[in-house]
């Protein structure tokens, strides 16, 4: 079996409970992945703009709405276009 330490993948965890993302975070780079968090989904979008992101974990309870350019979208419907997800079309 392959060792996991080399399938790093970047990880994005979007969530407005600090708490709950550091822990999600930590745990997650414990088991060899790099992980970044965005507390809210403008800053989420921000930080999909400066990198490129494997998995995107969303909070998808989160209060508030991500505005996507033609309109505000809430976190159900930001899921399907993440970049990297299958039918993305790579807004948040």
């Amino acid at each position: 079996m392959e060792n996991q330490a080399n399938h790093k993948t970047n990880i994005l965890v979007v969530d407005d409970e600090q708490e709950h993302a550091q822990v999600m975070c930590e745990a997650l780079q414990r088991l060899g992945h790099r992980c970044d968090v965005a507390y809210n989904f403008a800053e989420a979008k921000s930080r999909l703009g400066q990198r490129s992101y494997g998995v995107v974990v969303t909070d998808l309870m989160m209060d508030g709405r991500c505005d996507a350019g033609g309109g505000e979208i809430d976190a159900p419907e930001a899921e399907s276009g993440a970049p990297g997800a299958a039918g993305g079309s790579g807004r948040f």
